[in-house]
């Protein structure tokens, strides 16, 4: 949603929060804990879902390469 520009990051982590009552979004998330370990473990679940599945798909994310943050994760969103 947020590469087709469909929804900024805030919309979606808000639709989140209030829509599914999670406690933050998970863009929000991804960008307190990092997408360097967020990148890590899909690839790790893609990997063990490449050994369980008799298709043998991988999700998307652990074939994306790692990017830097953008304007659409701004550095507020990081807690002190």
């Amino acid at each position: 949603m947020l590469d087709a520009g469909v929804a900024t990051a805030e919309e979606i982590d808000q639709g989140m929060v209030e829509g599914c009552a999670h406690p933050l979004g998970p863009l929000r998330l991804i960008d307190l804990i990092g997408i360097d370990t967020t990148v890590a473990i899909a690839r790790r679940r893609a990997a063990y879902r490449v050994q369980a599945s008799p298709y043998g798909h991988a999700t998307s994310i652990a074939t994306k390469p790692a990017s830097p943050p953008t304007s659409s994760t701004p550095s507020s969103w990081v807690r002190s």
